[in-house]
């Protein structure tokens, strides 16, 4: 399997703003949460919303501990989510040292002298979040707890907060130039939404595409009747110990979100997407989730090939990537 490859547009934006791009990515960087353990994430975003002084953003909870922000006052809102788990283990703060070369991010574990997780699968959501928090007068984000253990936060969410969105956007997919717009057949967004942002889509490189698993798709599950997509956002070899961030690749998702926003979002509409309801038929767990098609694999294929970490199907290497490729959750395998 060939995965084809775009071109990344160039960053066209001034040296100061860059920086100050780069500035909040590390401060999300340094920040570790994993699936369980999030506290330390969710602290930095209360205090980051705090320090912006904004009497017009509203933040809420729930019982899951999912984040809610509403800015301004609007009929209806443009919105964007993330998740605030990853897949790395937490070492401690001493050992942990966040870096850039002026490209990449990437971290290392001082403790063991080598490459570490720097949880861009969803830091990198984050960062697009907050960047547009600070952009836009009106907005709405979701940050969901336990993404990365089957959607535990978004298939618990409050959808009242989501009762007056436009639509829904997410930063949660390795690479550069995907629209994720059919998640194990879950269609995302209809011809109406894609009309309105195909512009954008062409002048940042774009192409819509099948995805994995994700809080959007989540919410289309809980019955959210709204256009929604998930986007590539520059992170690279996610869940494993030498994943890294292209800079100006997120910082093209986070501009990307914001001309979306301004193409496709108008107070008082909804770029509304009915889908049929969905009728689940696998438990929570992601290792559980697929094991239905796992056991339709013929034995000896199971074993020539290598199984997929997260749902155990066979896997395909995919030499333009150097990764395997798994056909079932529609997404690479970096673990096995």
């Amino acid at each position: 399997m060939k995965q084809i490859k775009y071109n990344v547009p160039k960053l066209e934006i001034s040296k100061e703003e860059r920086n100050t791009s780069i500035e909040l990515m590390h401060s999300i960087f340094n920040v570790q949460s994993s699936s369980g353990d999030m506290d330390d994430m969710k602290y930095f975003i209360y205090n980051f919303i705090s320090k912006l002084n904004d009497d017009t953003i509203y933040v809420d909870t729930d019982s899951s501990g999912n984040i809610y922000v509403t800015k301004g006052l609007a009929n209806t809102y443009p919105c964007i989510v993330s998740h605030i788990d990853t897949v790395h283990y937490i070492i401690p703060d001493k050992d942990y040292l966040v870096l850039n070369n002026g490209l990449e991010f990437f971290a290392i574990d001082l403790a063991d002298r080598k490459p570490t997780g720097i949880g861009g699968d969803d830091n990198n959501g984050i960062y697009c979040c907050l960047d547009n928090l600070m952009r836009e007068d009106d907005i709405k984000l979701a940050f969901f707890v336990d993404e990365e253990i089957g959607c535990v936060g978004s298939s618990e969410c409050d959808m009242e907060f989501f009762k007056d969105v436009s639509f829904v956007l997410q930063a949660d997919r390795q690479g550069y130039n995907d629209v994720v717009n059919n998640i194990s057949s879950t269609e995302m967004f209809g011809a109406d939404f894609l009309d309105a942002i195909s512009d954008d889509l062409e002048n940042y490189s774009r192409v819509v595409t099948y995805g994995g698993m994700t809080d959007v798709m989540q919410l289309a599950h809980n019955g959210l009747d709204v256009a929604m997509a998930n986007f590539s956002c520059g992170y690279y070899k996610p869940h494993t110990d030498k994943e890294y961030v292209v800079i100006d690749e997120l910082i093209l998702t986070s501009l990307l979100f914001r001309d979306i926003i301004r193409s496709a979002y108008s107070n008082g509409l909804t770029n509304e997407f009915y889908r049929e309801p969905y009728e689940p038929y696998v438990m929570s767990d992601w290792g559980t989730n697929y094991k239905r098609a796992y056991d339709l694999i013929p034995e000896d294929h199971k074993k020539s090939k290598p199984e997929c970490s997260h749902c155990g199907s066979s896997l395909e290497y995919d030499e333009s990537t150097d990764a395997n490729y798994c056909f079932q959750c529609l997404d690479y395998d970096y673990v096995n």
